[in-house]
Formats: structure tokens, C-alpha cells, sequence
């Protein structure tokens, strides 16, 4: 028998855990941060589409309809609100060209 002694390569070192929790900290507040900026910066958007695809569903739903109003049902009171405040509104009534009352549109959801 021969006399040769095998060595084991050395395991390398570990990095330090207060490195590697800088590290992780360091991409999870990243990441935080582009998910708030985004949702900010694509917020207005977001919600002007979709006052636009319920308008379009509203004259869909009205043919006829050439305006509407926008109204806010809470419990049993009925309140007529301003024009801006359609991302408030859940009813919403359509008036033809010669402003009668064609009908009335609810916004509803499951």
C-alpha cells in the first residue's frame, strides 16, 4: 500500500450575513419603490379608461342616450352629483338630443 494522503479542496467562505441582508434589503426596498412608481404613473391612465369603457357601456346599454348624468345611490338617498365626480357615480342617467329621459344605468359588480 502507498502512502498518499488525499486532500479536500477548501470549501470557500461564506460571505458575511449582514452583507447578504444589506444586499436583500437593498433590492426588496427597490422593488417596493418601482411597484408605488408605477402604480403612480399609470394610475391616471388606468382610471381614465375606464370611465371611458362605462361611458361606452352606458350608451350601449341607453341607445338612444346623447348625454347623461351622473348620480350616486347610498342606502335609499338618490344625490345628483357634479360632472367630474363620475369615478363616484353608480347611476347614471341617459337624456336624448332633446333632453328627456331616455332611461337609467346602474353600475353593478360581483
Amino acid at each position: 500500500m502507498s502512502d498518499q494522503t488525499t486532500t479536500l479542496p477548501e470549501t470557500p467562505t461564506m460571505p458575511k450575513s449582514r452583507s447578504l441582508i444589506m444586499a436583500l434589503a437593498s433590492i426588496a426596498m427597490t422593488s417596493g419603490l418601482l411597484v408605488v412608481l408605477t402604480f403612480q404613473v399609470t394610475f391616471p391612465r388606468i382610471a381614465l379608461n375606464k370611465q371611458r369603457a362605462l361611458e361606452k357601456a352606458i350608451f350601449a346599454v341607453l341607445p338612444g342616450a346623447a348625454a347623461h348624468s351622473n348620480f350616486l345611490l347610498d342606502g335609499s338617498t338618490l344625490e345628483a352629483l357634479p360632472a367630474d365626480a363620475f369615478d363616484q357615480a353608480n347611476v347614471f342617467a341617459g337624456y336624448n338630443e332633446s333632453d328627456e329621459l331616455v332611461g337609467l344605468a346602474m353600475e353593478a359588480s360581483s
